[in-house]
């Protein structure tokens, strides 16, 4: 019986998602506030099935832009942790670019989607 990619993936990704615990790692990196390692994240994420990047913007001099579609176990799991999502916002600081936008990871709620948005800043606050 030969299977189709489609197919492995999910025989693969049944495989891994019997450990939530990946999940927890994820999340724990997402919630780090580096940059690199949310980047790391999102690629392992995306490499492992938990989620597709549905768009990326890296031209941005000053902010990291990436929008994932999430499968439900993680979305829900990232909503009961972090219901108002990640910021990097610490009281007060603003960032170095001189404006009050701030990062976050946040969920993006649309019916019958499991979107994540995260707009992060390239340079770490003053």
């Amino acid at each position: 019986m030969l299977l189709t990619e489609t197919q492995l993936r999910k025989i693969i990704r049944k495989l891994i998602l019997e450990n939530p615990n990946h999940y927890h790692k994820l999340i724990a990196m997402f919630s780090s506030k580096d940059l690199e390692t949310i980047r790391q994240a999102v690629e392992l994420g995306v490499t492992l099935g938990y989620f597709e990047k549905i768009a990326e913007e890296n031209g941005n001099p000053t902010w990291w832009v990436c929008d994932l579609e999430a499968d439900e176990e993680f979305y829900d799991m990232y909503a009961e942790q972090y219901p108002e999502g990640i910021s990097v916002y610490e009281g007060g600081k603003s960032n170095v670019y001189g404006t009050n936008e701030i990062g976050y990871i946040q969920i993006v709620g649309e019916a019958g989607r499991h979107s994540i948005r995260i707009t992060w800043p390239k340079e770490p606050l003053k």
